[in-house]
């Protein structure tokens, strides 16, 4: 929609690199793991480093998706949000 111009500004995950819009970094927010109670692995945490290596999932619901790949939208990177519009 940013393309078409029918939004003007957005926040997203992923920057836009193409020369005509502008990609602002706007806030990084805690990236926070979630797992059953009986499971003990990584009991006192895991490290920034680890993350790449094990399976979790990402679930946005406002929109609905569930069942994405953490990894695919930022994959060795805590979430940040950036603020893009057309130069």
């Amino acid at each position: 929609m940013l393309k078409d111009e029918i939004l003007d500004i957005v926040y997203s995950f992923i920057p836009l690199t193409k020369i005509e819009y502008q990609c602002n970094h706007f806030a990084t927010g805690k990236l926070v793991l979630v797992t059953n109670p009986s499971n003990s692995n990584y009991f006192s945490g895991i490290k920034k480093k680890e993350l790449p290596q094990i399976n979790y999932l990402f679930c946005n619901l406002p929109s609905q998706e569930v069942g994405i790949s953490i990894q695919e939208l930022f994959p060795r990177i805590i979430p940040s949000f950036l603020i893009m519009h057309k130069n």
